[in-house]
């Protein structure tokens, strides 16, 4: 068999990361599977804080973490999906997790229209999609998503 693909989808909160992934999952695709990054846990800021310094440092370990046990599936997962709110940066530099696995990002993006009517209906986090949240974070989010892509060597092939 090939090389497994690992395939991480990420972008803002209610840029459409979830959805896209749960519909490429119900399709059902012989060698594909979906994993979700919060489905270990999310600890509370002040743990984050406590045990690895910060948010972005939990942030950077769980991200090594799921890169890990992506790589050590079954051989029959061609395709790895992870769905997940994390910085590129921190996939790249943990690209050493993955030796057998390419690794690939993908970053979603949305309308301020459309993720605001995300954030207050079915996602039940209206204060994430306040005005200044949405056209401060939409900026700071880009920039160092942006800042990320430019700065890191991906390795999509070996």
């Amino acid at each position: 068999m090939g090389t497994r693909h690992i395939l991480v989808v990420t972008g803002a909160s209610g840029a459409g990361k979830t959805s896209a992934v749960r519909a490429l999952e119900a399709r059902g695709i012989d060698g594909v599977r979906c994993f979700y990054f919060d489905s270990i846990g999310v600890p509370t800021a002040e743990a984050m804080e406590r045990d690895l310094g910060g948010g972005e440092k939990w942030q950077a370990d769980a991200t090594a973490h799921w890169l890990t046990q992506l790589d050590a599936l079954s051989s029959d997962v061609r395709v790895a999906v992870l769905d997940g709110q994390t910085r590129p940066s921190f996939v790249f530099d943990a690209a050493d997790r993955t030796p057998t696995s390419n690794l690939h990002v993908v970053l979603l993006d949305c309308s301020p229209e459309a993720r605001g009517e995300r954030l207050r209906g079915a996602r039940g986090q209206p204060e994430l999609a306040s005005e200044r949240m949405t056209s401060g974070q939409r900026i700071y989010d880009a920039r160092r998503m942006l800042a990320d892509f430019r700065s890191s060597t991906p390795r999509t092939s070996r």
